[in-house]
Order: C-alpha cells, then structure tokens, then sequence
C-alpha cells in the first residue's frame, strides 16, 4: 500500500511539473494542436514515469562492516502506533474521496448515454447526429453529437455543428475522460484540476481554429457565442458548444497565430523530468567489496541503517524494496541531535521475513544491516559484528543475524555438503549455522586439491574451517563430571551439545540444575542415563513467560496460585495431593513452567496451563 501511495505522490508531482510548464509558456500560444500533444503526454508521462527507475550502484568498504555489539530489545517501539494511526486515517481518507469521484463520474456516463438513448438519431459520415428533445445544450461525445434543434435558428445550428464535427472527428472525448480520471485519482493534487481545465479549454481552442463556420464569417461565429447563455448542463465529461470559455474563445480567435518554432519552449520540460528521475526515481543497490575488488554481479540487495539515515533515505529504501515486492516496515525514535536511538525493523518477502528491535537509550544505535537475496528469497536482519560477505556465488558467504542468532553458509561445492572442522574437531552444517557470529574468530575455505591434500577424501567436496574466540568469560563448569562421559545438555528445554552450552555467556544463565543416575533416568528416560544438565536462560524466562524456581513451602503456600498446572514427580503424573505430603528436604529440584507449545508436545493437553516438574532425593 505505502509503494502505491508513493508512486501515486510521484504521479501528481510528474503532472504538476507539466503543469507548470504549459502555464509559463505555451497557454497564450495558438500553436493548439501542438498544446494538445504536450498536455496529452503530460497525462500519460504522470502514469509511467514514476514506475520508471535509474540504478546507481554503491560500493561499501569491508572497514564498513564492522560494528560494535549493541543492546537488542523486544520493546515495542513508542510512537509506532501513533504513525500508523495516522497512516491508515490517511490511506481511508484517500480511498473515501477517490469512492466518490468515481460514483460521480460514472452518475456523469449515465446521464450522456441516457441523452444518446433517448435522441433521435441520424448517420451520416462515420458520424451519428442525435436530435433531442430535451433541455439540452450541444456537446459531443465520441462518434454522437447530441442537439435540441428547435433550440437555435439553422444558421447558428449549422455553426454549432461545425465546431462539434471537429470535437467528434478529432477524437477529444478520448483526451477528456483519460484527464477526467487522472483527476479523480489525483483529486487531492489541485494541479489535477487546473490541469483538466487547461486540456479542455485548449480542446475548445482547437475546435474553433478548425471550424469551418469560422473560415467563412469569423464575426457571425463571434455573435452566435455572445447570443447564447452558459449551458445549464453540468456534464464535465463531454465537448459543450456553450460554456464559461466563451470570452476566453473569442480572445484567441482573434489572436494574432503564434509562430511555428515556439512549440521549442515544450522542450523545457525535458531538463525538469531528468532532474525527477535522479531525485525521486534512483534506486541504490549496495554491495560489499570482497579481496578480489567490488563484485561484477549481485543478485543481493544490501541496505545500512545508522543514526545519521534520514528519513527520505528510510523512505527511499521502502520504495526501492517495494518493487521487488519485499515489504519494508519501520518505526523508530531520534534524540535531540536528530539521531536514531531506537528502530524496530521488519523486512517480509514472498517466502520469508526478519524482525530486529534496537534501542540504546538515548544514545544513538549502531549500524543495522539488510540482506536480501533475490534468487533465494532469503532475508537476513544483523546489527554489530559482521563475520564476512562475499559475494561471487562460489565463495562462502556467512553474515550474522543478531535476533536470530544464527549463521547461514552457502554450499561450497555445487550443492554438496563440505566437511566441517570446528576448532580441529569434525562437526556439522547444523552445528555451524547454529553458532553465535559473536564467538567465530575466523572461517576458511578449502576447495579441490587443497582440501584433499589437507583432510583426504572427506575433503572432496571442500571444506570449511571455522575457528572460534578463546572465551574471555568466565568458564561454565559442570561439577561431577569432569571426568565422566558427557550428559545431556537440556537448554530452554530443548536437547542440546556441550558446544551449544560453551556458546553460552555466563550471564545469559539464569539457572543451571544438575541431575544424575535414576534420577535423570526417571526424568529423561534412557538417553539422561550419563546425567542431564538443565540450563534455563534469562533470555528464555523474558520471552516465554516461564516461571524461576521455587522451593516447596512456597508451592504449598501459593497452591491457587497455580491451579490446573500439571504435577511431575520423578518423570510421573502426580497430584497437589502428593506434593503436600511431601517433606520438603525430600526434594532435590524443582522447576515451574508457564504453559507453552513444548511443554504441551512433551507431556500432552493438561500441560497446557503450565508444568511444575520435581526431582526427589530418592
């Protein structure tokens, strides 16, 4: 919807441009036919060019791509809701007055056609003279040329219809319903409306010029308009004989002709349509340049966002996305010194979407990136560090995407999956995509001889050697089990590697519980038989409205508190019953969990208000 509103503020600015043009220099000419030409390619100039677009491509540094990790937050962005208010009221208002100068179009059609079924009709040369009897005034429309003969004296009839012949031959009606429609498009832009005057005074213009009444006793034709009243009809969609131009009409009839090369001055316009097509109409394409220099070619779009993007270069990205149908949603905050301090972001495509908020206070965000590929159909959203990008479609292409913590790597070799070797171990493609961008240190690509000399025949199909950060945090260590073989990592819920857990900050834990033999057993079944680590994140708690510990004289005090929750004793269906008579020291662990899809797919329907999951001593 924003990309039509665009186009169509384009489309009004194109018109007016025309406008502007026929006003300063060519209105007072008698060069009509010529007028006609300039004002009909006016209109359809207004419908074309702003679908019309110049591509400049731009060309970032590599120094570009770093940034600096910055605070990601789910908020809803203030003043969003307020913006698109106002957008939608605008939008209705728009379609309410295009509503109703359609319907008053279309009541105008009815009442020509009405007339032309009415009339008594006569044929002749190609033309259809139709005789009414009603109060009617003469006007034109196509091929009919519409009179009441009892009306006018038959010499001012053979004038009238002189003048009407030229409108009909001439094919005007064709000229007055494209501008009556652009202006019912347009019916906010008041140069619509000037301009629809212009056209149709220009049309009369015409017609008196080619008249042949007037070739033969120019001051009798002078007489037959005086003598006449304004019509009475107001049927904007036809070629009157009689209307408020009249005095207009005689001036230029007696105008002394304009000289031929003065149609020249049409020729102004052409500058003021270049200048539109690189103010309005350019679309920037980024790309990043790789070791090799800037790519050749790029099916990528590649957009940055910092605190100092203004709001017509947001504007112009939404434009830019639009007409390759990727929707581009924003709201955003600034400080005093007009930088963005908040953007809430959404970029969907026919296939796939990404979503980021940002916010640091009052201070202004770091670069945000934008990556769309066309041929995919994939879209990532990244703020902060950037691991590479490379562009040649035989390279390896990684970029992080902060919201969703994930890393997406191109096939190396034709479609075949590469060997992957993390930090000298052999691993995954969903290990790797999996990894926190933060925490990769450096990624290398091995391809043909290379790769088989280093890693053998494993190595055929390439391989990608990723080496992590030495983590600076510090180390998250699982008593108990230094020594023994590795336990189940549970994180949020979900199975997990030690891997994933290293990936882990030791302040994005929120809690960390420990289970071992029968107990885990019980818990997780067979696969907890080498112990479990359960892990639950702040991040997790924030976003999924899951509950923090609790111990069991709380429980049993605040027992309403979770009515219709599901009881969990040792890996079994319990009751509230069992847990009252449970002596509190009994307990080794225990966990409270608001509802969640998850817990549903692990323990079925009655999970559905929440989980209360306890682990005895036994």
């Amino acid at each position: 919807m924003e990309a039509f509103l665009i186009y169509l503020l384009k489309s009004a600015g194109v018109l007016t441009l025309f406008f502007g043009c026929y006003y300063l220099f060519l209105r007072k000419e008698t060069l009509f036919t010529a007028n006609r030409w300039f004002l009909v390619i006016g209109l359809v100039t207004s419908v074309i060019l702003p679908s019309m677009n110049l591509t400049t491509t731009i060309t970032l540094s590599t120094e570009m791509m770093a940034g600096t990790n910055s605070t990601i937050e789910n908020d809803a962005i203030i003043g969003g809701q307020s913006f698109s208010s106002l957008r939608n009221f605008l939008i209705l208002t728009y379609f309410l007055g295009v509503a109703i100068f359609l319907a008053r179009f279309a009541v105008q059609i009815r009442s020509v056609l009405n007339f032309i079924q009415l009339g008594k009709k006569k044929v002749s040369e190609n033309l259809i003279y139709v005789e009414s009897s009603m109060d009617v005034q003469p006007f034109s429309f196509f091929k009919y040329i519409i009179y009441n003969p009892k009306k006018h004296s038959e010499k001012e009839l053979e004038s009238i219809l002189a003048h009407e012949l030229v409108h009909a031959t001439q094919k005007h009606t064709v000229d007055i319903l494209c501008v009556e429609l652009i202006s019912v498009f347009q019916w906010f832009n008041p140069f619509a409306w000037l301009y629809k005057n212009a056209l149709k005074q220009n049309l009369e213009f015409l017609a008196d010029a080619k008249n042949s009444s007037l070739k033969k006793n120019r001051k009798q034709y002078q007489y037959i308009l005086l003598s006449q009243s304004i019509s009475k009809q107001n049927l904007s969609i036809v070629n009157p004989f009689f209307n408020p131009l009249i005095k207009k009409r005689i001036v230029m009839i007696n105008q002394t002709p304009s000289k031929k090369h003065k149609t020249l001055k049409s020729l102004v316009i052409l500058p003021l349509l270049a200048l539109f097509l690189v103010g309005f109409n350019t679309k920037n394409v980024y790309q990043f340049e790789n070791a090799d220099g800037p790519t050749s070619e790029n099916t990528k779009i590649e957009l940055i966002i910092d605190k100092d993007t203004s709001n017509d270069e947001l504007v112009k990205m939404k434009s830019d996305l639009a007409e390759d149908k990727i929707d581009f949603s924003y709201t955003l905050q600034r400080n005093d010194k007009d930088e963005i301090t908040s953007f809430s972001l959404s970029v969907e495509g026919p296939k796939n979407s990404a979503t980021l908020n940002s916010s640091n206070s009052n201070s202004a965000i770091k670069p945000m990136y934008v990556i769309v590929d066309l041929n995919t159909n994939e879209i990532a959203i990244g703020q902060g560090n950037k691991t590479s990008f490379q562009n040649k479609s035989s390279s390896l292409d990684v970029y992080s995407d902060r919201h969703s913590k994930k890393i997406k790597i191109q096939e190396v070799n034709g479609g075949e999956e590469p060997l992957y070797i993390i930090d000298g171990k052999e691993s995954s493609k969903s290990i790797a995509e999996g990894l926190n961008p933060d925490k990769i240190k450096s990624i290398n690509v091995f391809k043909g001889e290379q790769a088989i000399q280093n890693y053998g025949e494993k190595g055929k199909n390439g391989v990608v050697l990723i080496t992590l950060k030495q983590n600076t945090d510090p180390q998250i260590s699982v008593v108990g089990y230094e020594n023994s073989p590795s336990p189940l990592y549970i994180i949020d819920g979900e199975d997990s590697t030690v891997l994933d857990m290293q990936q882990l900050d030791s302040d994005e834990i929120e809690s960390m519980n420990v289970l071992k033999g029968k107990h885990a057993i019980m818990t997780y079944g067979d696969k907890g038989k080498n112990g479990i680590v359960e892990i639950t994140t702040k991040k997790y708690l924030q976003n999924s409205n899951n509950l923090s510990m609790h111990n069991v004289d709380e429980l049993t005090l605040n027992t309403e508190k979770y009515k219709g929750y599901l009881y969990i004793i040792d890996g079994k269906p319990s009751s509230e019953k069992a847990l009252k008579k449970m002596e509190p020291l009994a307990v080794e662990s225990m966990h409270v969990f608001g509802g969640s899809q998850k817990l549903i797919d692990k323990y079925g329907k009655k999970a559905k208000n929440g989980v209360i999951e306890i682990v005895t001593k036994k």
